[in-house]
């Protein structure tokens, strides 16, 4: 359901500004932050679950506003392979590589909870690709047919 809002609000916010979709990522990432140390700062389990269901919604709105401006970026004969790259390196990285680096954070400092908030750490990167898609993305959107043209696309 996160995707799907995330989605929706970030085409909704694009028709007012060029750079809605990346605004919906800014709130995903951020509110997912602000999120996951609530949830696993509380001591109390209904107080976890609620802020755990909050965080499963809002973490995951970045993807469809993301994988929309993938597919506006790129060459038409591109999107189909644009999507797989995306798609294969979201899954290596976030499905593959973090479920083991937090385990393993979690067994070198016996601590779960701070493992799973230590993924923050690279709050900083997402933030700063986040910022730069917002200086840059709107202005590649526009130029997509131009570029097209130039690449012998018919378009």
């Amino acid at each position: 359901l996160g995707a799907t809002f995330g989605g929706i609000l970030g085409d909704w916010l694009r028709k007012f500004m060029p750079t809605g979709r990346m605004v919906v990522m800014l709130i995903a990432a951020l509110g997912s932050a602000v999120t996951i140390v609530g949830a696993y700062s509380v001591n109390d389990l209904t107080s976890f679950y609620i802020l755990s269901a909050i965080n499963v919604f809002v973490h995951i709105m970045w993807l469809g506003p993301c994988a929309a401006s993938i597919q506006d970026l790129v060459l038409p004969r591109m999107r189909g392979t644009s999507t797989a790259v995306f798609f294969l390196g979201t899954t290596i990285l976030g499905l593959g590589l973090g479920p083991y680096l937090v385990g393993l954070s979690s067994d070198v400092s016996g601590d779960l909870r701070l493992a799973l908030m230590g993924t923050l750490i690279v709050m900083p990167i997402i933030l700063v690709c986040i910022l730069i898609a917002m200086r840059s993305v709107p202005q590649l959107e526009q130029s997509v047919v131009e570029r097209a043209r130039a690449a012998g696309e018919p378009v």
